[in-house]
This record gives C-alpha cells, structure tokens and sequence, in this order.
C-alpha cells in the first residue's frame, strides 16, 4: 500500500510539472506549428556583403559562413572544413559529426514522456525536418523545423559592419504539444580543433579562465554556467559548486592567428555560458551561449518519511526577450583576450557610457559593523546585534591609517538593524543605533571627506527577512517558477547543506526601484554622499509573480531594473560602489569592490587570466577580493598586483567569540590591531606600483608559463608576477619567488 501511493503521488506530481508547461494563463497564444510549410532554400550563395565581409547561406549545414573579403579567411557556424582527414584507430576516415555542423542544440519537455530530451539541427531540423529562407535587410532569416518534436526556431542573421548578429525572437518560435525549455545557439561558432597548439575558449568564470582544446577521450568534458550567476529564485537543496560566477556575457576562441569573440547582446539574464571540450567524437572544443527559454524551480516532495521526489517545475510562459550573440572576427595582433576585452571595452564605452577612471586608491577598506549574535537569559535564547565597529572606532582606524600617509577608500558594511546578518530590508533603511546612528555615520563621512577619502555605506535592498517603510514581507516577496516565495539560503561549507536559519526572502522585482527611493529618502539626514550595494549589483534573479507578463521570467530584465536604481542615485550626485559586480552594474559604477581575482577553479580550466580587470581596469577604480580573508593572502596579493587591483582588507574593530557562530567569513583574521602592521607593509610595499599605473588601462597580458605572468599597461608600464616557489627570469631581471618585478616609470605616452 506504501509503494501503490507512492506511486499515485509522483504521478501527480509530474502532471503538475507538464501542466506548468503551458498553462491557461498564458501572456499570449503560443504559435501553433506549422505542418505544411514548403522548405526554400535561397537560390544564391550570398546573402549580404558590406566593405569587410561576404555572408553566405550554407547548404550541407543551413547555417552561415562569414568570409574577410581582404584576406579570404572564413568562419561560421560551423568550423570551415579545412580538408583535413582525421582517421579512427583501424586507419578509416572519420565523418564529421552531426553536432559540430548544427546551428541549433534544443531542449524540451516532451508531452508523452515528462522527461527532458534534446534534438539538434543538423538531425532534427536539416535532415529530418524542413529549412525555410527568407530574405531581411543585411541578412537572412533561416527557420528550422523540427518535425519529429513539433517546433520551429527562426533564427536571423545580420550582417554588420564588423560583426555578425544571429537573434532568435521567442514571440515567433512555433511550437505543439512538445514545449521549449533551452536553446543553444550556433553552438561550434566559437571552437578550436582538438590539440590546436595554438588555439584556446575564453571563459568568463570570475575574472577569467583560458581551455586549451586537447583531446581528453571518446566523451570529453563539460562545463556550464548561468551568465550572472545562478537564477537566486530557484529553490537550491545542496551547496553550488562554484563561489565564481560568470559576471560578463561574453565568450571566445582562438585558432591560429584568427579569433571569433561573442557578446551577447539579447537575453543575457536569461543566457548561460556552455563549454564542450576534448572529446575526440566531435574532434572539437566549442564554448557557446544557451538561453533558458522557461524559467525553473526545483521541487522536492515528502512522499513518506525518508522517502523524497525531486522535479522540476517550468514556468508556464516563455521570456519575450529577443534572444541575441554578436560574433566579431579578429585576426592578427588582435586575435587575443587582449584584444578582446579591448573591443569589449569600446562596446561598453558606446552602449553603457562607461568612462575613465578619476581616482584609484591602492588600499581599501570593508569595515564591518555589527552582527546579530545569539544570546540567553536565564536559560531563554534571544538574539542582539554586537558592535564590532561603531562609527568612532571606524573613525579611528581610517585615522590610524591616514596619520602613516594611507588614504583607503573605505566601505562600511553591516551598519544597519541587523548588522551584517540579512533582517529588515535594507536594514530597516537606517543606521543602528548601537553603530553610531545617523549622526554617527554623518560626522564619520565628514571626517573622511577632510581628508579626501571616498567613502561608501552599503545596504541590502534585495534580501530580507522581515519588511521595513511599507515593505512586506508578505506581498513584496519574489516568486520561483511554482509561485511560491523565493527564498535563499546561506550553506554549511563543511555539510555544503543549507542553513535554514539563514532563509531570506528576495524582493519583488518590481518593487526595486522603489526601495532605492525610500533608500535615499530615509538616510538624507546622514548625508551619505556614497552608498554601496553589495548585493544589487550581484544577484541576478526571476520574478514569476506576475501571471500577465513574462518580463521577469528567467532573470529577464534584471540589468535595467539594476541601471533603474543606480541611475536614481547617480542623478541625485550619489557615488555607487559595486561588488563583484555583473557587467550592467560596474559600468555605471562609480568603484568595483570586491572584483573577482580567479576564476571558479574547475578542473575543465587551465589557467586564469585577469580578463575582467583588463575590461575595467583605467575605467572604473576597481579593488581585489579581501587580501586577509584569503586562504592564501599572499598569492591574493599577487593576483591584485597582476591584474592591478587595489588591496581590499575586511576590519572590525572589536571581536567576541560569539561571532564564532556567525556562517560568514567576514570575522576570520579581521581585527583591524592584528592585521594593521600588514597592512601597513603591504601598502608600503605595492604603494609604488599602483603609483604609476593609477588611471592606466590592461592592454597585454601573457602567460608566460605555468608560474610566471606579465601584465603591460597602456602608459608603459610592465609587471611580472611571480606564482611559484623559484626564481624566474624575464626581460626586466630576475624576480623572486612569490614576488614581482615592475618596469616603466608609467610617462610613456597613451
């Protein structure tokens, strides 16, 4: 009787599943699809030609190439077949695989089954299905039907001067009983031939990893993630893998003295980055982009004691989002991350205004204000907020450190109700009076604006527990795909379980903009001049709360929601401080705390690069990860220096062992009178460097070996960084071990 139930009950639960596929509350007819349509293919080759590129139609793929009209060199959605015969093990030829030569890789929820499955073009749409070309401006339109599964996907390809843009608009995808949950686009776009000696994938996990293509085995290996970090609405049960996410929609390879590098213009929220590596079946390692076509949650269910079902929950409308990659040709000297995250640069110079650089401080200071720590009385448990750094003790540690010749740009974090722990939104959009208060806070910038030090007070307008100035807790909360409340949870490090006492609530997406106002509003009579959002600037999330509209689903949205606040901000003069911030919000940020030194460490990868730094760095005044809270401060120092970041160090001023119990890294090693005579020679000791480089932008960067890395700044100025436990030696003399050596004086002309 125990198993027949069982039973009913996961058969419940997976109707429920295909019914939040398509449900009544649609926000608008889904295109039914078409059955009868003829195939058309287009009766010339070329479809568009400008100054710099030929585009033509692809008969064996139904894809595009791209050819340089000067040089003859080809790319296109799939790798051009350069004529070489690859052999199995008994000396035959190998055919290339369907895969590599598939514009489209699609997911779905199949009607009949309940189960994810997949299909791919080259199969799917080009052999056992129907192509259809029509003629755009500048390009074509290509729609492949899938008639096995029942769904068409048009994609357009438009030439551009130096680009190539391929768009799927989800509002004209056809589809039957079958329904979409992802689609990859133009998946072996971005690939190199396996044991290229010269070739790599760019990845933009934290500040940026490089794959060399090797063949690893028949399978190879796999590597995904969300671009902006994983949706926060979906319900999590076990710790993420990563603390790294991907905080740039871009990507790229490199063959040769050719590269392709892909932005993503359309969709970012909704994108993931995917790398497919090393296997010798496909005889090619790809990075490309999907798109998340319908949002998600996990959902577990208690069938008996002991005894749990795991699903999957789909929202019931797919995002309206134009769904869109630019891929940008690069040959010679440009044909390297350098110079891609050059010509990243210039899009953001031209799309987000992002601008130079005034003031960049080699040191900077987290200083955490206070936490909420268990307590009892007479045997009954209760929690109050510990002061570990009130205003006057912060005023006297950026006194201390002024008085040596420091000048720290300084963040003050956890000054809030509730201190560093999530309680209130925005910590009840005021600062504690156990902290020092409003007034305690207005003489502290005061005093930091004497002496001509940028200072920022942070506050958390996305996580909350209880509502605070009109908020509620109960009306104002996001929703996950199955409309429940959205939560999200700290995790054990050791048991990589959640914690449920961390449980906090995200705030309804539309209720963002709104919360900055009352931000600004409520701490006028603190004159704060900079405020800090650590948690805006990097939490990416959906909103299904809304039954009519898709325009939350899947992330959707959430860069302009974030450039909707900081720009209320800025137009009342704010400084905005980011941390380890998406690329929407440090381009329109004022400092760029806490940036990524390294990338998530998968094993997939095989170095790092500081990719984001050489997009930011001269343009935003960017500053490293905490140096003391590093499990290796030293080689965190290095990875500043090499991607020339300020120094970041997390101080209180007072610790108690109650803070033991606090799940946050941010009281290990922090009390400022231990760690100040480190600090104290670490600023000495890099003051010099940062001297020359300050307002300097990234314009090389190489690998030079497994330990050995060389940064050149576009004023002359030239670092080796040393990560290994031998002397190196390099055109400007020996450098040490776990050290650096500096050439230039930084007057070089720009």
């Amino acid at each position: 009787m125990k198993r027949i139930l069982s039973v009913i009950i996961l058969c419940a639960l997976v109707l429920s599943t295909l019914s939040s596929c398509g449900g009544s509350d649609t926000t608008a007819a889904v295109k039914a699809f078409d059955k009868s349509v003829v195939s058309e293919k287009p009766t010339e080759k070329t479809v568009a030609q400008n100054s710099k590129y030929t585009l033509e139609f692809d008969s064996e793929t139904c894809g595009v190439t791209l050819t340089d009209r000067q040089s003859g060199r080809v790319w296109g959605t799939s790798p051009p077949d350069t004529g070489k015969v690859r052999l199995d093990k008994w000396g035959d030829p190998i055919t290339r695989h369907p895969r590599v030569s598939s514009v489209l890789s699609v997911e779905y929820v199949s009607a009949e089954t309940g189960n994810t499955e997949s299909v791919i073009s080259k199969t799917g749409a080009v052999k056992d299905g129907r192509i259809v070309c029509r003629t755009l401006e500048n390009g074509i339109r290509i729609e492949y039907y899938f008639d096995s599964p029942g769904f068409m996907i048009p994609v357009d390809y438009i030439l551009r001067e130096d680009s190539l843009l391929a768009t799927i608009n989800p509002a004209d995808i056809e589809e039957s009983e079958n329904v979409i949950t992802s689609i990859s686009l133009t998946p072996f776009f971005c690939a190199a031939e396996n044991d290229e000696k010269d070739g790599w994938l760019l990845v933009p996990s934290g500040s940026g990893a490089l794959i060399y293509p090797k063949t690893l085995s028949q399978q190879g290996t796999n590597y995904s993630a969300q671009v902006y970090g994983d949706d926060a609405s979906i319900e999590l049960w076990d710790m993420p893998s990563s603390d790294k996410a991907v905080r740039l929609p871009v990507y790229g390879a490199k063959t040769g003295d050719t590269a392709v590098f892909a932005v993503i213009e359309g969709g970012a929220e909704s994108a993931a980055v995917n790398v497919t590596s090393g296997s010798d079946a496909l005889g090619y390692s790809a990075v490309y982009a999907s798109f998340i076509l319908r949002g998600y949650t996990n959902n577990i269910a208690d069938l008996m004691p002991g005894e749990r079902v795991k699903n999957v929950i789909y929202a019931d409308n797919k995002i309206t989002t134009p769904l869109s990659v630019a891929f940008y040709p690069l040959t010679g000297e440009n044909a390297d991350y350098s110079g891609m995250a050059a010509l990243y640069r210039s899009l953001l110079e031209k799309s987000d205004g992002l601008g130079k650089a005034e003031k960049e401080s080699p040191l900077n200071l987290n200083i955490i204000g206070g936490a909420s720590v268990s307590k009892s009385f007479l045997g009954i448990p209760y929690k109050s907020l510990f002061a570990a750094t009130d205003t006057s003790d912060a005023e006297e540690i950026i006194r201390k450190l002024t008085d040596d010749g420091l000048s720290p740009t300084v963040r003050l974090t956890g000054f809030g109700e509730d201190g560093i722990n999530t309680g209130s939104l925005a910590g009840g959009f005021k600062i504690s009076s156990k902290l020092g208060g409003a007034g305690g806070v207005k003489k502290l910038l005061e005093y930091c604006d004497r002496q001509g030090i940028s200072a920022f007070v942070d506050f958390d307008i996305i996580k909350f527990k209880s509502g605070s100035c009109g908020f509620s807790a109960m009306f104002d909360s996001a929703l996950c795909a199955s409309r429940k409340i959205a939560y999200i949870y700290d995790f054990d490090i050791a048991a990589r379980g959640r914690d449920e006492s961390t449980r906090a609530r995200l705030l309804a997406r539309g209720r963002l903009v709104k919360a900055g106002e009352m931000l600004l509003k409520k701490t006028s009579s603190a004159n704060i001049e900079g405020y800090s959002f650590s948690t805006l600037s990097n939490i990416a999330y959906s909103d299904y709360s809304d039954r009519e509209s898709a325009a939350a689903y899947s992330k959707a949205g959430m860069a302009e929601d974030v450039k909707k606040v900081l720009s209320a901000f800025a137009g009342r003069g704010k400084k905005i401080a980011v941390s380890d911030a998406n690329a929407y919000a440090a381009a329109h940020a004022d400092i760029i705390t806490e940036a990524p030194t390294s990338s998530s460490a998968e094993d997939i990868f095989d170095t790092d690069i500081p990719f984001y730094q050489m997009v930011f760095k001269g343009r935003v005044p960017i500053a490293s990860e905490s140096v003391n809270l590093a499990a290796n401060p030293e080689k965190r120092l290095l990875k500043s220096v090499e991607s020339g970041c300020g120094l970041t160090y997390t101080v209180i001023a007072k610790y108690d062992k109650s803070l033991l119990d606090i799940r946050t890294k941010d009281f290990y090693n922090s009390l400022f009178d231990n760690i100040y005579p480190i600090i104290k020679a670490n600023a000495e000791r890099i003051g010099e460097y940062y001297g020359k480089i300050s307002g300097a932008e990234i314009n090389g960067h190489t690998v030079v070996n497994e330990n050995l890395r060389c940064t050149r700044f576009d004023n002359g100025v030239t670092v080796y960084v040393n990560f290994g436990d031998k002397d190196e030696q390099t055109p400007l003399g020996t450098v040490g071990a776990m050290d650096f050596l500096i050439g230039g004086d930084g007057n070089a002309k720009k």
